[in-house]
Formats: C-alpha cells, structure tokens, sequence
C-alpha cells in the first residue's frame, strides 16, 4: 500500500484493478512517498456497468437518475453532508465520495470493454479532495504559488487556461520559488497565511513554451505527456533541484487578467477579492460553499493584499516588473 504526503494529510492508495490503481497514483506520482500511518485512504474499484448499485451508497444511486451527469462533473451531497462527484464518458461512469468521518475518499469507474477511458480520474476525484481538506480546516485552491527571494510570498490565480503558469513562471525563471503550479493548500488558522503545494508535473500549452527560450531548448524527450496542444515537464527538469519551495508564507495574491495593456495592478475590495477566491475553491459544477470555506477565505484574505493583475504582453517583461511589485510587500 502506497501513501502519500500531502498538505497536513497522509493519504494511502488500495485498488483492487492494477489499471484503477495506476491512474489513482499518477495524479500523486510527484508527491512524497511516506510510510507514516496514513490519515485518510483512497480506495478505487474498477467495475462493470450493472455492479454500479453494488458498490455506490444509495443516497448516490436515488440521485443518479435524475443527475445531468456529463464530461463535466457535478456534485451532489448527502443528508450527512458527505460529498460526491460524479462524471461520464460514454458508458464508462466516474464517482469518488467521502466518508462521513472524512477518513476516506472511495473512487469507482465502470469499465467499458470497447473503451477503457480513465479521462476523468482528476476532474472527480480533486472535487472530493477538496472537501476532505476543508474537513482538516485547509482550503484548497486551483492556483500557482511563488516564494520571492526577500521571502514574500505570492498566489496567482486565473481561469483555467487564463495565463496563471505562464505568470508563475515568469518569476520563477528569475529565482522566485515556485510553490505549486496549479492546486495550493492554505491553512488560515495560523498569525501569518501558510500555503503548501500539491506537487504535480507543469502541464504547458504550447503558447507557453513558446514565450520562454529554455523551455523551446527542452528536447521533445523531456516531456513526458504529449499531445497537440499540451505537454508536461517537471519543474525541477527545467529549473533546477532548487528551483521549488514546499512550504511558504503568503502576502500578496494577484488575481490574472490577459491584456496587451500592462504589467499594471488595480488594488481590489475584499468583497470583489472573496468573489474571485471563491471560483478558484470550487473544482466541480454545483460545490458548495459552505461557512467553513467562506470563514477561511474570508480569514485568508485578511492577511494579505489582493490585486487584479494587468499581464501586458510580453511575459519576460512581467516576470521582472512583478517580482519587483511582489518584493515592495513587507513581510
């Protein structure tokens, strides 16, 4: 049994198909392995499509039916206030949900003999993870992260596929420390906002790697998924054994916006603020947000600066003008 270390969780993988139990680890293979006793399990079944009400709890399979179940997740809750995700592909039908104590997260796929897709791994299971956090009192974000030398710390958030990487890196490729590319954990319990990352491998679009020579330098080799419009590298592969920071104080978060005007900033309200920080702690249609996110957002907020960020552009240009904006934070 494999376990991970993830933001204040331990998490172990049980599989009962090598395939399920593949694809479940590949969305932690840049993780931590550990051997601590793990504080919360993930058990995913491959199944087939007419063993569905054999291993779904009821108050999933009274729903079904009526659910607009697509490519798109969409979640649903219990009386219990247990979480679940659910997605389709075809026939082949993706659920993950929690347990009411929170110790464990199952995942069940059905399997199509014709089509063994397992597209939908990620957007299912992340929906659920992030309700399992919020149960730890950690809030978990679609964002990037950086660490600036001087030690102010920064998070970048944007629609998917709205700049956030190419602005991260931007910084990163002059000595900012990359935090996470693309899922944060705070805890905003503490004096001072704490943000770990979730490690995972830099998925580029192909505008990305055009803007920056190293990464047009990298050998089709260096990538390790590759498709026509995306590829995946390892940061470190990239920049360096020191170019990542696994934990960081946070000062200052920069909300993108993708203009040719710019690099500029504008200083944003906290409602405006909280309205924005709540779409990036949501991962799936119809997630909650409930007073135990809305408290630690509202709370994450209060300690830090929050700004709409103009790109401009030219990503080189950024990089240097926003990690001198980051910089004049105090700590």
């Amino acid at each position: 049994m494999t376990s991970y270390k993830l933001p204040g969780i331990t998490l172990s993988i049980q599989a009962t198909s090598p395939r399920v139990e593949k694809a479940l680890k590949s969305i932690f293979n840049e993780c931590q392995e550990t051997h601590q006793e793990a504080d919360m399990i993930l058990r995913g079944n491959g199944i087939q499509n007419h063993e569905i009400i054999d291993y779904l709890p009821d108050w999933i399979i009274k729903r079904l039916p009526h659910l607009d179940v697509r490519m798109d997740p969409i979640m649903l809750y219990s009386p219990e206030n247990q979480a679940a995700a659910i997605g389709k592909i075809g026939d082949s039908l993706y659920c993950a949900w929690n347990s009411i104590a929170g110790t464990s997260v199952n995942f069940v796929c059905t399997i199509d003999n014709q089509n063994s897709s397992y597209g939908l791994f990620h957007p299912v299971l992340i929906p659920v993870l992030r309700e399992a956090f919020l149960m730890h009192g950690l809030l978990m974000l679609h964002s990037a992260g950086v660490s600036c030398p001087n030690g102010v710390g920064a998070l970048i958030i944007a629609i998917s596929g709205g700049g956030k990487t190419t602005t991260a890196l931007s910084m990163v490729r002059i000595n900012a420390k990359l935090i996470a590319d693309d899922l944060i954990v705070l805890n905003p319990l503490t004096t001072s906002l704490q943000a770990e990352g979730i490690p995972k491998l830099l998925n580029l679009k192909m505008e990305t790697i055009g803007f920056f020579e190293e990464l047009k330098a990298l050998p089709n080799s260096s990538f390790t998924k590759k498709h026509r419009y995306k590829k995946s590298v390892s940061a470190i592969k990239v920049y360096g054994n020191n170019c990542m920071k696994s934990l960081a104080n946070i000062h200052v978060v920069y909300f993108v916006k993708v203009s040719p005007d710019g690099p500029a900033v504008t200083r944003l309200t906290v409602a405006d603020s909280l309205n924005r920080l709540a779409l990036a702690h949501s991962f799936s249609r119809n997630q909650r947000l409930d007073s135990r996110s809305i408290s630690g957002l509202t709370e994450a907020l209060s300690l830090v600066e929050a700004y709409e960020l103009t790109t401009g552009p030219n990503p080189d240009r950024l990089g240097k003008w926003l990690m001198q904006h980051c910089c004049n934070h105090k700590i």
